[in-house]
């Protein structure tokens, strides 16, 4: 048993994306961190959140619109990338929307596997 497995932690942090997850956006809020505002979203299914850096905030924003109540039911993939941290290298989550056709932002069925050809 891992240790760091064994406690619960109310967010995620980058190396719980090892492999990458895909997971549905249930919903975004504010929280504070030191007296500063940042988005978390929580994930359907999911008891832990994700605090959103800019980084990833501008990600999302650009694949779903500014507006994040239209973020909900929205497919995203969060993976681990190398990032710098407080002077230390470390996991940092990384996000990218899962898109398909444009459809509505609660559309659960707007997911779809790609196509595989196993023509010769």
């Amino acid at each position: 048993m891992k240790i760091s497995e064994a406690l619960s932690r109310k967010y995620f942090k980058g190396e719980d994306f090892r492999p990458p997850k895909v997971l549905v956006i249930e919903s975004v809020q504010q929280e504070n961190f030191n007296n500063r505002p940042k988005p978390v979203i929580r994930f359907r299914g999911e008891e832990r959140r994700l605090v959103l850096n800019v980084t990833n905030s501008l990600s999302l924003s650009q694949a779903f619109g500014d507006e994040t109540d239209a973020w909900q039911g929205r497919a995203i993939e969060v993976y681990s990338a190398p990032t710098t941290y407080q002077g230390k290298d470390v996991l940092g989550a990384r996000v990218r929307p899962v898109l398909a056709e444009k459809q509505g932002p609660t559309d659960s069925t707007r997911l779809r596997a790609p196509q595989i050809s196993y023509d010769e």
